[in-house]
């Protein structure tokens, strides 16, 4: 059903019916177009199916949470997320919306969709972006608005499934690890451990050189140190470890605790990026 008051105190209505609107907003944003893009804008939670009484989500501020993980900071972008409590999970489904100023009407961007189990984990199922709107940093910022509000919303750990073209490299580099076993194994390693050795076959000077670079690989022990491995010196983004990882598929998962080593090693390479830009 629609919410019929606001997901926080302080907010006012701002389009819709008043009894029921689909956008709460500030007091001082109130007059401000829907389109208007401001610096980490907060996500509309426009429809929800959620009663978490006698479950373990009743005492999380869910509308709280899923207002600000999916904040967005880029031009001219916000998200509309709809909550469902689905077998024990919450189930955040979101749709990125886009002002297009020329036809002067919102269009869509993309979906994702995150999946919050009971023991405060929480899983990224998929984020589809339409072309036209890729490269423009929407995922990076996406991602660094949803660690941000899981750790204030007391979130243990994210898991996900690294694919695609570039995703076991770029989920590596932003502190995801192998998914291991009760037995502390990588299972899904071993497929990748075998297109290393071929990839270092590749790039060896001779066999003694081969030799020494497959051992130290195998020393390896994070996904994330395979992504920053670059044992020949190579150019920017030609580095042995990227290499290794570009195309690769393997399921990760990323501890929230701050003084964790994936955590430190994602926001590091945040960080860097964003002097580098």
């Amino acid at each position: 059903m629609i919410a019929k008051g606001p997901p926080r105190p302080g907010l006012v209505p701002q389009s819709g019916d008043p009894q029921h609107p689909v956008r709460w907003v500030l007091p001082a944003e109130e007059e401000q177009p829907e389109h208007v893009s401001r610096s980490a804008t907060r996500a509309t939670v426009t429809f929800s199916t959620v009663d978490t009484e006698d479950t373990d989500f009743e005492y999380l501020d869910w509308e709280s949470l899923a207002e600000e993980a999916f904040s967005i900071d880029v031009p001219n972008y916000r998200v509309e997320v709809e909550v469902q409590l689905e077998n024990n999970s919450l189930l955040l489904s979101a749709t990125i919306l886009f002002w297009d100023e020329e036809s002067k009407r919102e269009v869509e961007a993309g979906h994702l969709i995150r999946i919050l189990e009971d023991d405060l984990s929480v899983y990224h199922d998929s984020f589809l972006l339409e072309e036209e709107h890729q490269n423009k940093g929407i995922a990076a910022s996406m991602l660094e608005h949803m660690e941000d509000a899981y750790v204030e919303h007391g979130v243990a750990s994210i898991g996900l499934f690294a694919n695609d073209s570039v995703g076991g490299y770029a989920w590596a580099r932003q502190g995801f690890d192998f998914a291991r076993d009760q037995d502390d194994e990588a299972p899904e390693k071993l497929d990748l451990d075998i297109d290393a050795e071929r990839i270092i076959r590749g790039v060896a000077r001779d066999g003694d050189h081969m030799n020494a670079l497959i051992d130290e690989y195998y020393g390896l022990y994070h996904a994330w140190d395979i992504a920053a491995w670059d044992p020949t010196g190579a150019p920017p983004g030609e580095h042995l470890g990227k290499l290794i990882l570009l195309g690769s598929s393997w399921h990760g998962e990323k501890s929230l605790d701050p003084k964790s080593e994936g955590y430190q090693v994602g926001r590091a390479y945040r960080k860097a990026r964003r002097e580098h830009a």
